[in-house]
C-alpha cells in the first residue's frame, strides 16, 4: 500500500468518524427536541385540565345555585299551601242557600 493509498483510507476514517459524530450530534439535537416537545405537551395538557376543572366547578355552582332556588320556590309553593284559604264573605250565603235547597229537597217543598 503506498502513501496515496493510506492518505485516502485516512480520509475516508476521517470521513466515517465526522459522520458518525454529526449522527451523535443528531440523535442529541432529536432527543433535546423531543424532550422540549414532550414538555410542551404536559404544559398544554395541564392547562387544559385546569381549564376543565374551572369549568366542572362553574357547572357546579351554576347548579347548586338552580338547585337551591328550586327548593326555595318549592318550600315557598309549600308553605302557601298551608295557609288557610282568605274568608270568603259570600260564603255564608252561599251556605244558607245550599242548605234551603237541601231542606226543600228532603221535605218535598220548593225553596
Amino acid at each position: 500500500m503506498d502513501t496515496t493509498d493510506t492518505s485516502r483510507v485516512d480520509q475516508a476514517i476521517v470521513r466515517v468518524l465526522q459522520a458518525e459524530q454529526s449522527a451523535r450530534e443528531a440523535v442529541a439535537q432529536c432527543a433535546l427536541d423531543a424532550e422540549v416537545l414532550r414538555q410542551n405537551a404536559r404544559a398544554r395538557a395541564r392547562a387544559i385540565a385546569e381549564r376543565a376543572a374551572e369549568r366542572v366547578a362553574r357547572a357546579h355552582q351554576w347548579t347548586d345555585a338552580a338547585l337551591r332556588s328550586e327548593v326555595e320556590r318549592l318550600n315557598r309553593q309549600r308553605a302557601a299551601l298551608h295557609q288557610p284559604a282568605p274568608p270568603d264573605p259570600d260564603e255564608p250565603a252561599r251556605v244558607a242557600r245550599a242548605l234551603d235547597r237541601l231542606c226543600a229537597e228532603l221535605t218535598g217543598g220548593s225553596e
